[in-house]
């Protein structure tokens, strides 16, 4: 393990234990889905009835932004099971980690890159390109509810958090170029206008998948790519 990595989840973890109601917010806050993707998905449905001039942009943004979010997801679980394994800092003997309550992980999964900072980086960059004050919080908001809590419970390093928040800001941020942006919401907005009911069922649940990180596909997913690793 590098020295930056090491001497942040060192000094981050010499905290834990001495404010015991502060560590229930923080074990707390890394499991809510409302602190995390419900919040995020208001403010999408939020700017995707805005009024015109500004309906038509918003809600070309937010299809692409959908769609970088689920390439996200896929990107970071592709890495974690290709890449060379990482432990988890909590998991980590040499470290002496002191772990809360609540906090099990899955030892079988890489920390490298953290799927929750590709995902939430994926957004923000979607809100930002809406409106840059919204965006702005919203990076600041991911960082302090979504990747610090992580690292201070040794979910991940904070490596893994920056890497994958500069993997799903890279992704958004490549689907909302004029061109891949039109490309990707044309056919998902004329569905929109001709087909308005199942439209918005699907959005829900599109919505819905996000709020929880694609628990659901991710899970398949990685099961996949285990049995092509194993297989090769």
């Amino acid at each position: 393990m590098n020295r930056f990595d090491s001497s942040l989840l060192l000094w981050a973890n010499s905290f834990v234990g001495r404010w015991p109601h502060f560590d229930n917010a923080v074990v707390y806050l890394s499991n809510s889905e409302l602190a995390k993707g419900q919040l995020f998905m208001l403010l999408f449905w939020w700017f995707w009835f805005a009024q015109e001039p500004r309906r038509k942009r918003n809600r070309e943004i937010i299809a692409a932004t959908f769609v970088a979010a689920f390439a996200a997801i896929v990107l970071g679980r592709v890495l974690a099971a290709f890449l060379p394994f990482r432990v988890r800092p909590s998991f980590n003997k040499e470290l002496g980690f002191v772990s809360l309550p609540g906090t099990d992980w899955s030892r079988s999964w890489s920390s490298f890159p953290s799927d929750h900072a590709m995902l939430f980086a994926a957004l923000a960059t979607g809100l930002f390109d809406i409106s840059a004050p919204v965006g702005a919080a919203a990076y600041l908001y991911g960082l302090v509810v979504i990747g610090l809590p992580r690292i201070y419970l040794g979910f991940h390093h904070p490596t893994d958090v920056l890497a994958g928040a500069a993997l799903g800001t890279a992704v958004c941020w490549a689907l909302n170029t004029r061109r891949f942006r039109r490309a990707i919401s044309s056919p998902l907005l004329d569905f929109e206008q001709t087909h308005e009911r199942a439209f918005y069922t699907i959005f829900f649940l599109v919505s819905t998948e996000i709020m929880t990180m694609f628990a659901d596909p991710r899970a398949i997913l990685t099961g996949i790519a285990r049995m092509i690793k194993r297989g090769g």
